[in-house]
C-alpha cells in the first residue's frame, strides 16, 4: 500500500512540473502601469487571482498586496487570508493560523507575488455564542463575504528594493478586472 502511495505523490509532482502551457489555466497579462514610483512590469490575471512582478523582494507573511473596491468616498480593501476566528457567509470558521517566519525573496516572472480569488470583504462584527467551563457568553468575531473582484479595482504592492527587505516601497494601480 505504501508503494501505491509513493507512486501517486511522484506521478503528481511530475505532472506539477511537466505542465505544458495548454494544461495551465486562462490567465492575460495587462500592460504596464504608469505611477510615481518604480515601474510595476507585469500584473497577470490567471483563474484564481493575480501574479505580479516587481523590481525587487517581497518579505513574506508582512507584505501582501491589497486588493481594493470602489466604495462610498473612497476604496474598500479586501481580505486576502483571514487569520482570526470568523464568520464567512454566514457560517463559524474556527481558525488557528500564524505565519512566524518572514522570508525575504527576489521578485521574478519565476517568483511572482501572488493574490489569489476569491478575496473576503468585511462587513462588520457578529455574535458568537461560546460556551466554556465558566460558562456561555457572546463574543464579538469579524464577519466576512466571499468577493470575486471585477471591473475597477485598485492594487497597493509593498515590495523592497534590497535583499534584506529594508529599503520598502509601495506601488498602486488601478486595473480593470474581466468577469
Amino acid at each position: 500500500m505504501a508503494k501505491i502511495g509513493w507512486i501517486l505523490v511522484l506521478g503528481m509532482l511530475l505532472a506539477g512540473c511537466g505542465a505544458s502551457p495548454a494544461s495551465r489555466p486562462p490567465s492575460s497579462t495587462l500592460p504596464p502601469a504608469t505611477a510615481t514610483s518604480a515601474p510595476l512590469e507585469t500584473v497577470t490575471v490567471l483563474a484564481d487571482g493575480l501574479a505580479i512582478v516587481v523590481p525587487g523582494y517581497q518579505a513574506s507573511c508582512i507584505s501582501d498586496p491589497t486588493l481594493s473596491i470602489p466604495a462610498t468616498g473612497g476604496w474598500k480593501p479586501l481580505e486576502d487570508f483571514i487569520m482570526e476566528h470568523h464568520y464567512l457567509d454566514g457560517t463559524f470558521k474556527f481558525v488557528a493560523a500564524m505565519c512566524d517566519v518572514v522570508v525575504c525573496s527576489k521578485v521574478s516572472p519565476e517568483n511572482p507575488i501572488r493574490l489569489g480569488f476569491p478575496l473576503y470583504e468585511y462587513r462588520g462584527e457578529r455574535t458568537y455564542l461560546k460556551n466554556s467551563e465558566a460558562g456561555t457568553y457572546n463574543l464579538m468575531v469579524p464577519d466576512y463575504r466571499t468577493v470575486r473582484p471585477s471591473g475597477k479595482v485598485k492594487l497597493d504592492v509593498i515590495y523592497f528594493l534590497d535583499q534584506g527587505c529594508n529599503q520598502q516601497r509601495t506601488y498602486t494601480t488601478i486595473l480593470d478586472l474581466p468577469n
